[in-house]
């Protein structure tokens, strides 16, 4: 969905874009589900921030992802019109800022990411979603 919505140009950064997200890919994600089932001794009742090596900002992901499509570059809109072309649950999510660390889940766990960072976990799903 993400993918055809910027594609479409449906897709703004909010503002300056420099709300930070913090992503993971759906294989890095189960996996680090794995790495707690097979060390239940190290998993059981914690907490894990499971994301990958490198928060970024969401313009520059949006940006990223409209390049690797071939794609114009995305709107920008102002803070506050956010909610009009989105809605008010999507724009909360656009304009929500967070940074989290995944020291934790490694340390413990013995568990990284493939792909340490959203550049290289997007090039592997736009490459599927492009059919390549």
């Amino acid at each position: 969905v993400m993918f055809d919505l910027i594609s479409r140009r449906r897709l703004p950064v909010v503002g300056e874009g420099d709300t930070f997200w913090n992503s993971i890919s759906v294989d890095d994600a189960a996996s680090a589900v794995v790495a707690a089932v097979d060390k239940p001794s190290e998993g059981v009742g914690r907490t894990f921030n499971v994301c990958d090596d490198e928060p970024a900002q969401m313009g520059e992901i949006v940006d990223y992802i409209a390049e690797r499509l071939d794609a114009r570059r995305p709107r920008r809109i102002p803070r506050l019109l956010a909610v009009l072309p989105v809605g008010p649950s999507a724009s909360g999510t656009l304009l929500s800022s967070c940074r989290c660390r995944n020291d934790r889940v490694k340390s413990a766990l013995g568990w990284a990411p493939v792909y340490p960072t959203y550049r290289q976990g997007y090039a592997v799903e736009i490459a599927k979603w492009l059919g390549h």
